[in-house]
């Protein structure tokens, strides 16, 4: 991996995590312009709740199966018989369920367009890593497995598994990131329909 490649990661991982603070802290003092209320308003809450609950799960399972093998071995049970960036689409999920909490337009969309911008580079980057480390074993995987989206037909549990504990239950705690984001949105959210928290402009 070349020097200019390493500061271009770093420059775009930093700028991400600039972008990212200043959109959170745009939304905490900013009211959204086209607020859905009522029953349309506690059902987009729902829905949120759904995907970020199944992203949550999802990257439960996931972290069964990788924790402690990744880039070690092939790991092509469970959920990563049927996609072989399974994490990544689960992630997927939960931030759509979080950017429809926030009750906007741009949050939502700005979740969506910087996946589809960043990931693709990730998996595309994490793909020859793979190819150069597992060699012919993970080429064979690459054919036969789709890159991001499942095709359930494909799914293979096996009766047993050797799990790594430590390491599993390390990842845990990146797993329920989505459920514990959801939930300090719905706080905040209340706080400032409450005029605890002021806003001082709208956002859309």
């Amino acid at each position: 991996m070349n020097k200019d490649f390493i500061k271009m990661k770093k420059f775009r991982t930093r700028f991400s995590k600039l972008v990212l603070i200043l959109l959170i802290i745009g939304w905490i003092f900013g009211k959204p312009k086209y607020q859905v209320g009522g029953l349309g308003g506690e059902i987009v809450d729902v829905i949120g709740l759904i995907l970020c609950t199944t992203a949550t799960l999802g990257r439960i399972w996931c972290a069964f199966y990788i924790s402690g093998f990744k880039n070690r071995k092939v790991v092509s049970d469970g959920p990563y018989s049927m996609s072989r960036n399974p994490l990544y689409l689960y992630s997927l999920l939960g931030a759509i369920g979080i950017g429809l909490v926030t009750d906007t337009i741009s949050v939502l969309a700005f979740v969506i367009v910087a996946f589809a911008i960043y990931y693709p580079f990730v998996i595309i980057g994490e793909e020859k890593k793979l190819e150069v480390v597992l060699g012919q074993e993970y080429l064979d995987y690459k054919k036969s497995v789709p890159r991001f989206f499942p095709k359930f037909s494909l799914l293979k549990q096996p009766k047993e598994y050797v799990v790594k504990p430590k390491v599993f239950f390390k990842d845990l705690k990146d797993c329920t990131m989505f459920l514990i984001t959801f939930n300090a949105i719905i706080l905040i959210n209340a706080l400032k329909n409450s005029g605890i928290i002021p806003t001082f402009f709208n956002i859309y």
